[in-house]
C-alpha cells in the first residue's frame, strides 16, 4: 500500500534578536526573574480544579469535572467530557482562553496542553490517554548555541470527528484534518488532512479512511 507524504512543514531559522544571556546577569536579578515566573506558574485555580477532578473517581461523572475546567476559562460545548486532571503549561495568566472544545468531546486521562497558543478542538473528538499538544518551540540557532531562546507559538487545530490515539504528541502548527485519526504513540509534526490514518515518528500517512461525510 503506497503510503502518502503529508503537507511539509518549514523549519523555523529566521534571526531574532537573542535574550541577554542568564551568565551575564547579577545573581540577584537572576532571583527575581525566576521569582516573577514562578509566581505566574503556581496557578491557584488550576490547583484547585485539579483537586476537584482528583476527588470524582476517574472516568465516572466526566460532565462533572468538564464543569470543573470550565470555571477556569475553558471554552467548550455541550456534553464535553474529562476522565481525570490536566496538565496546562504555557506563559500568561488568563492561558485558559487558548483552549477551545467543541461539543461531544472526550478528553482520556492525564492531557498534557501547552498554551502559550491556541488549542482549537472541534466537535466530536476524542483525546486518548496522556495525548501532549504544544504550540511552542525554539529558532535554530548557531553552532554555539542551537537552540535559541526566542520563542516562537504556532497554534494547533483538530478539526470534527478526529481520534488522537494514546500518547500521541502533536507539535506547533499542526492542523489534524476532519475525520482523521493519529495513532497511538504517533509524533505529528505536519498537517494531516481529512479522513487520513497516520501512524509512526515522525507520522506517515498509511491509509485514506472510508466513510467520509460528503
Amino acid at each position: 500500500m503506497a503510503h502518502r507524504s503529508l503537507e511539509k512543514v518549514s523549519i523555523p531559522t529566521t534571526k531574532v534578536a537573542l535574550r541577554r544571556s542568564p551568565g551575564t546577569e547579577t545573581p540577584n536579578r537572576r532571583l527575581k526573574r525566576e521569582f516573577g515566573h514562578a509566581l505566574v506558574a503556581i496557578r491557584p485555580r488550576l490547583r484547585l480544579a485539579n483537586f476537584l477532578a482528583r476527588l470524582i473517581p476517574v472516568t465516572s461523572l466526566n460532565t462533572v469535572r468538564a464543569r470543573v475546567f470550565h470555571w477556569l476559562g475553558i471554552t467548550m460545548g455541550a456534553r464535553v467530557s474529562f476522565l481525570g486532571p490536566v496538565t496546562i503549561v504555557g506563559g500568561g495568566r488568563n492561558i485558559y482562553r487558548r483552549l477551545t472544545l467543541g461539543s461531544d468531546v472526550l478528553i482520556g486521562l492525564n492531557p498534557l496542553f501547552n498554551l502559550d497558543d491556541t488549542i482549537t478542538i472541534g466537535d466530536n473528538v476524542a483525546l486518548g490517554p496522556s495525548v501532549s499538544i504544544y504550540t511552542s518551540t525554539h529558532l535554530l540557532g548557531p553552532a554555539s548555541r542551537r537552540m535559541n531562546r526566542g520563542v516562537i507559538t504556532r497554534p494547533v487545530v483538530i478539526e470534527d470527528g478526529a481520534w488522537i490515539g494514546v500518547g500521541a504528541i502533536i507539535l506547533p502548527g499542526v492542523t489534524i484534518g476532519r475525520g482523521s485519526v493519529i495513532s497511538a504513540g504517533t509524533v505529528v509534526s505536519e498537517s494531516v488532512p481529512p479522513n487520513t490514518l497516520v501512524s509512526g515518528n515522525p507520522a506517515t500517512a498509511v491509509m485514506d479512511l472510508p466513510w467520509p461525510d460528503d
